[in-house]
C-alpha cells in the first residue's frame, strides 16, 4: 500500500513530503537519511527540496514510485536509483519507506540531459560493485557519532564523487572521466580553501595534502580555471578581509589585526596584496565606506 502521492510544486517539494532522520553536509556532497511521513510527523522536520541536485537514493526499507514524464519507476529495498529532482513530477512511498540519499551537483560528474534520462530509467541492485561500495561509504559516514573535520569531510566527498563518476562512466560506456575528476578536484579544493584560508599556513601544497593528491596533480587541475589555486587562496583571504572591515564591530579593529584574522602572514603582506587588488590601502578602503 502506498501513501498519497507527493506532487512537485512550482517551488519544489514541500517540507511535509518526507521526514529527515539525519543529514550530513560534506562540501559538494550532502547525505540525507529520510523516511516516509506519519500522521504525527513534524511537517517541518528538516526536509528541504534538493533543487537542481542529482539524488542517488539507496532504499533500505519499503518502496517508492518515482513519477516522471517518460516513465514511472518503482524501487524497493535493496536497490538504488538516481533522480534529477526537477524532472520528478511526484512520488509515492510505502509507510515503511526509508532511504539514504546522496545529493550532488550534476555538473560535478558531467552528466548531460540524455545521460540523466538513461541512468534514471534503471534500478541498480545493492549486491555488488560500485553501488554497494558507494552506499556503504555513505552509510558509515552517517553512523559516525562525531562530526568529521572539514579536511576529512572534503576527502570523503572527493572519494564519493570519484566512485560515482567511475560508476556513471562504466554504465554509459563513456571515457570523459579525467575531465570530470578534474572538476571534482577543483570544487573540493575551493571548498577547502574557503574553510581554511584564514590560516596563514594554508598553501597550495597543504591543500593537496588534505585532498590526498600530489601538488602537481592539483596544479594541473587548475590550469583550465580562471585563477590558479594560489590565487584562489589569496582571493579568499581578501574577500574575508573586506567582510571583516565592513562589520560594525570590526571597524575599531586595527588594520593589521584584520589582516591576521583573514589569514595573511603579516600586516605588510596584507597591505600590499589589498592595494594591488583594489587600488586602495586597507585603511583607505575602510575610511571610504559609508558611516566612516
Amino acid at each position: 500500500m502506498y501513501l498519497p502521492q507527493a506532487t512537485r510544486e512550482q517551488t519544489g517539494f514541500s517540507s511535509a513530503v518526507a521526514t529527515v532522520v539525519k543529514s550530513k553536509a560534506l562540501g559538494p556532497v550532502h547525505l540525507v537519511h529520510t523516511k516516509a511521513p506519519t500522521p504525527g510527523s513534524d511537517p517541518f522536520a528538516g526536509y528541504t527540496d534538493p533543487g537542481d541536485a542529482l539524488v542517488w537514493a539507496f532504499i533500505t526499507d519499503g518502496a517508492i514510485v518515482c513519477k516522471r514524464a517518460y516513465n514511472d519507476l518503482e524501487n524497493h529495498a535493496g536497490n538504488m536509483n538516481m533522480n534529477h529532482m526537477p524532472r520528478l513530477s511526484g512520488f509515492q512511498m510505502t509507510p515503511d519507506f526509508r532511504a539514504l540519499s546522496i545529493r550532488m551537483d550534476r555538473q560535478a560528474i558531467g552528466l548531460s540531459s540524455e545521460d540523466i534520462d538513461a541512468i534514471a530509467r534503471t534500478v541498480f541492485p545493492l549486491t555488488e560493485g560500485l553501488p554497494l561500495m558507494i552506499g556503504s561509504i555513505a552509510s558509515q559516514a552517517m553512523k559516525m557519532n562525531t562530526e568529521l573535520g572539514p579536511a576529512s569531510g572534503a576527502a570523503l566527498a572527493h572519494s564519493i564523487l570519484e566512485l560515482t563518476t567511475a560508476f556513471v562512466d562504466d554504465f554509459l560506456g563513456r571515457h570523459s572521466a579525467p575531465e570530470t575528476i578534474r572538476r571534482n578536484l577543483v570544487t573540493e579544493a575551493r571548498h577547502h580553501v574557503d574553510l581554511y584560508s584564514r590560516s596563514p599556513s594554508l598553501t597550495a601544497a597543504s591543500v593537496a595534502d588534505a585532498l590526498q593528491v600530489s601538488a602537481r596533480t592539483l596544479q594541473k587541475a587548475f590550469e583550465a580555471e580562471e585563477h590558479t589555486l594560489t590565487r584562489s587562496i589569496l582571493e579568499s583571504r581578501l574577500t574575508r578581509a573586506r567582510t571583516l572591515m565592513e562589520r560594525d564591530l570590526m571597524r575599531a579593529l586595527p588594520v593589521s589585526d584584520i589582516g591576521v584574522r583573514a589569514g595573511f602572514s603579516s600586516a605588510s603582506a596584507f597591505s600590499r596584496s589589498f592595494s594591488a587588488r583594489f587600488g586602495l590601502s586597507p585603511r583607505e578602503w575602510r575610511n571610504a565606506q559609508p558611516g566612516q
